[in-house]
């Protein structure tokens, strides 16, 4: 079969689809207005969704090599009394402060990005976020995930959930979990230069249960 090559009135109409990937430099804290919601919001409904993922596409102006090597931002949506307000903030991971103090891109990325004279990988933490044991994580593959307060998103530090994931130093940001055990599950992949390693872990509320 020949490459269909797609129009320019093709590609102009998947504009709408990539505006995920557009770089954020704000953050936000407002409710929405009645205007900008669909329909009603059910008054009984409660509470706060949390997502994450890359909010830059570029470090003070240098381009990154994919969206996915970009800083992460977590939101929250928390819907109360009918009402429904919105807030966002990036991670302030170890990386992101350094290059938001010296204004230029330090670290390199797992996606391609090269920084000139890298002082190692970043730490985006922008793959997934999850409440889990009584604190708000967010996580990317191979480092430890980051405690954000969820009242207001600051960020808290690392976290190895009381020594659970001392020894692997990460958490996975895919997971499943088991209603039945009270169970979370995660498989992550652990680099190595010659060794490279399938994590799974099994954890309890109470990490030392793990």
């Amino acid at each position: 079969h020949s490459l269909q090559i797609p129009s320019a009135e093709q590609i102009q109409g998947l504009a709408p689809l990539s505006a995920g990937w557009q770089s954020q430099p704000e953050t936000f804290d407002f409710w929405l207005e009645p205007s900008q919601i669909s329909g009603t919001v059910p008054a009984e409904l409660r509470g706060t969704f949390f997502r994450n993922g890359p909010g830059l596409t570029d470090v003070f102006g240098e381009k990154l090599a994919h969206p996915i090597d970009g800083d992460g931002m977590v939101c929250a949506l928390t819907f109360l009394d009918g009402r429904v307000h919105f807030k966002s903030q990036y991670i302030q991971s170890k990386h992101r402060l350094q290059e938001q103090k010296a204004g230029r891109l330090l670290y390199s990325g797992q996606m391609g990005t090269k920084a000139q004279g890298a002082s190692g990988y970043r730490d985006p933490s922008h793959t997934n976020s999850f409440y889990w044991a009584g604190k708000l994580l967010t996580c990317h593959e191979y480092v430890l995930p980051h405690v954000l307060d969820p009242s207001n998103l600051q960020t808290i530090g690392k976290d190895d959930l009381n020594g659970a994931i001392s020894k692997v130093g990460s958490l996975s940001a895919h997971y499943r979990y088991d209603h039945v055990t009270d169970t979370l599950a995660t498989v992550s992949f652990k680099l190595h230069p010659v060794k490279p390693i399938v994590c799974l872990l099994y954890t309890s509320p109470s990490p030392r249960d793990s």
